[in-house]
C-alpha cells in the first residue's frame, strides 16, 4: 500500500488549515477573548441577580407595611435584615420600637 500523500507546504499547511477550521485567529488569543467575556457576562450575571430579589423583598415589605400587615413586612425584611441592608434594619427595629405586629420592645428595636 502506497503511504498518503501529503499537501502541499507540509505541517505548516495543514497546521494553518486546522487553525482556520477552528478560529478566526491565533488559539490562544482566541480562547482568552472567550474567556474573557465568558467571565465578564458570569459576573453582571450574578450581580444582577443578586441585587434584584433583595430590592424587591423590602418593596414587597413595604408594601404589607403600607396595608397594615406588620407580620408580613416583618417576614419580607428579615432575610434582607440578615444580608446587612441597613433600610430593612432600621424597619424592623421601627415595628418593635412602635409595637407594630409585636409587643413594644425597645430593647429589641435598637439590635
Amino acid at each position: 500500500m502506497a503511504p498518503l500523500a501529503k499537501p502541499a507546504g507540509g505541517r505548516q499547511a495543514e497546521r494553518g488549515r486546522v487553525a482556520l477550521a477552528l478560529a478566526p485567529t491565533d488559539g490562544r488569543r482566541y480562547n482568552r477573548r472567550v474567556m474573557s467575556a465568558v467571565v465578564r457576562l458570569l459576573v453582571v450575571a450574578i450581580l444582577l441577580v443578586a441585587g434584584v430579589p433583595a430590592g424587591a423583598d423590602f418593596q414587597a415589605g413595604v408594601a404589607a407595611y403600607e396595608r397594615g400587615d406588620y407580620k408580613a413586612a416583618y417576614e419580607e425584611w428579615l432575610p434582607v435584615a440578615l444580608s446587612d441592608d441597613a433600610e430593612a434594619q432600621y424597619s424592623i427595629g421601627i415595628l418593635h420600637y412602635f409595637g407594630e405586629g409585636f409587643p413594644k420592645d425597645f430593647y429589641m428595636a435598637q439590635l
